[in-house]
């Protein structure tokens, strides 16, 4: 039978050069002089250090098979104890800018502020290569969601744009995220939910757009756009327009944190 292998634990460091912004990331190539296949290797527990940041891993399952500078993935099983699992396959190319094809199924356990908007389930699918890199997610049922990201991962600032829209049955109360203003009369978002989003690490600009109800209203389109950048949020457009045609609009400038 095949031969099994069981690495009882791993870790992964990956430090800061401390020399400073170097521009975009050159990427080597990697050509393995022989051809290696694993066909069923374990790790119950991997440690990961990325740039300060430890995150605790364990990969029950991995089949790959490596020639020259092509590594197929069979098939990979990732587990997190908080936020779920994933299952994968898909190849990529140590050459170039590492072109990539990933398929994989999410498993979600982390709770969101809202519950109703928790995912269970969802599918991820990855392409091009890592300057032009391409994500998908999408999901079904009472809980929808359809999210597309692009994103340079080998500039520093990691430039990306988002688009997302979320879809769910009911009605949701804020109340989890706006206590003292839901506390007499809560304040519903309504389906569908809207997002765009374009920028980097440093600042990012954004709008969305959902129903809204409570307090009094309902049948309220809200809107808004702003910017993000330095631990400001730059609130550029802000409306609430009922079925009738009236409502309101605002803007300004909010120090997070303070």
């Amino acid at each position: 039978g095949p031969l099994t292998r069981t690495v009882e634990d791993a870790a992964l460091l990956l430090a800061a050069s401390g020399e400073g912004p170097g521009g975009p990331l050159q990427l080597p190539q990697i050509n393995l002089p022989f051809e290696l296949s694993l066909q069923q290797v374990a790790l119950p527990a991997l440690q990961l250090d990325l740039y300060g940041s430890e995150l605790s891993l364990s990969i029950p399952r991995l089949q790959a098979n490596w020639s020259e500078t092509r590594l197929h993935l069979p098939a990979l099983s990732v587990r997190h104890p908080g936020l779920g699992s994933v299952q994968l396959d898909g190849e990529i190319e140590f050459a170039g800018d590492w072109p990539l094809r990933i398929a994989a199924a999410l498993e979600l356990e982390a709770q969101p502020p809202l519950a109703p908007l928790a995912l269970r389930q969802a599918q991820l699918q990855a392409g091009g290569d890592l300057r032009e890199l391409s994500l998908e997610v999408s999901a079904s049922g009472e809980q929808a969601l359809q999210l597309q990201l692009q994103v340079d991962a080998l500039a520093e600032d990691l430039p990306f744009s988002l688009q997302a829209q979320a879809d769910w049955q009911l009605p949701l109360s804020l109340q989890p995220l706006l206590p003292e203003l839901s506390a007499q009369s809560p304040l519903l978002l309504e389906s569908p939910l809207r997002l765009e989003a374009n920028g980097t690490l440093q600042s990012q600009q954004f709008s969305l757009a959902a129903g809204a109800g409570g307090l009094g209203y309902t049948g309220v389109r809200a809107t808004a756009s702003g910017a993000l950048s330095g631990g400001s949020l730059q609130l550029q457009d802000v409306s609430l327009e009922d079925a009738g045609g009236g409502g309101l609009t605002a803007s300004g400038l909010l120090l997070l944190g303070e």
